[in-house]
């Protein structure tokens, strides 16, 4: 009985992360804006944000010819903001994610990165 169960709830969870997928977009626009400061000092960077279920998402793209230091910091309303650090190799992007623990109001994103100076 209890495979039979399992076997019930595994398409379920397909439809499900499938409809979550597909429906990306319509979740962002239900937890509210995101407003990105960017400070990257002339450096190209591209930027890319979203809210996904509970978690703050921003891709950083860098198309610089060396590797770059970024620092984001996450904040949304009376949480406390969420410090994320990463390098990002040329032509690579990096991830930053938070949680999000309350409805969004407004998320303010602080994205900065300079370049990684050598030894």
């Amino acid at each position: 009985m209890a495979g039979a169960a399992m076997m019930k709830a595994h398409p379920m969870m397909t439809l499900g992360i499938t409809g979550l997928l597909s429906a990306g977009s319509a979740l962002a626009d239900n937890w509210g804006p995101i407003e990105v400061n960017e400070n990257f000092g002339g450096l190209p960077i591209t930027q890319e944000s979203s809210i996904l279920h509970n978690q703050a998402i921003l891709s950083l793209k860098n198309d610089s010819e060396g590797v770059v230091t970024c620092d984001v910091t996450f904040r949304n309303g009376p949480e406390l903001p969420v410090k994320r650090t990463q390098k990002v190799a040329p032509g690579e992007s990096g991830l930053f994610t938070a949680p999000l623990r309350r409805k969004v109001v407004k998320l303010t994103v602080d994205a900065q990165c300079v370049p990684v100076r050598g030894d």
